[in-house]
């Protein structure tokens, strides 16, 4: 396809876009080295009109918290989710959202709970998971070989594996293995 097909081809479908949803807003945009100059390339908004949402979000269960932030009508709830883990140093994936006692999805948009502007959900902040180093160690009882029998395998690991962390995660696994 040359450079002056694909622009026609762009031009089209601009015009396109222009006649099918005439509520869009344009913004410009440079293309570099593929020859196009620039193009007014549409924005469209899911909902129609963009608005400001008051947004309180009150937890329900420790760790107790309140807070209140403003969000354009078009951010998603997982948007929300990162800007309240910020707040209260937690993870988004620790958070659950909650419209009375309905979870609202992370891909939904304010605009789909707001009502005249504001919107008050309801959190819960799942408990932190521990460490990966305290949940993956291996048990300290161990069945059947002797401290002895356990000093021979490490050596072993030694003289074959040379990264330290790879040799103490295969004598780890060697040790959850029950004999």
């Amino acid at each position: 396809m040359s450079v002056v097909s694909e622009l026609e081809f762009a031009n089209k479908f601009q015009s396109l876009i222009n006649f099918v949803c005439p509520e869009r807003t344009t913004r410009e945009i440079k293309y570099t080295n593929c020859g196009f100059g620039h193009i007014n390339t549409p924005v469209f908004y899911r909902g129609g009109e963009r608005s400001i949402v008051s947004l309180t979000i009150k937890s329900l269960r420790a760790p107790k918290f309140e807070h209140e932030f403003k969000f354009d009508s078009t951010t998603s709830i997982y948007k929300v989710k990162e800007e309240l883990a910020k707040t209260i140093g937690s993870s988004p994936d620790h958070l659950t959202l909650m419209l009375k006692t309905k979870t609202v999805h992370d891909e939904d948009l304010l605009e789909k709970y707001a009502t005249e502007g504001s919107l008050k959900l309801n959190a819960i902040v799942k408990a932190k998971p521990e460490s990966t180093e305290t949940t993956h160690q291996a048990p300290q009882a161990t069945y059947g070989l002797s401290p002895e029998a356990w000093a021979k395998i490490s050596q072993i690991l030694e003289s074959e594996i040379v990264d330290e962390t790879a040799r103490n995660q295969y004598l780890q696994k060697l040790k959850r293995v029950r004999i």
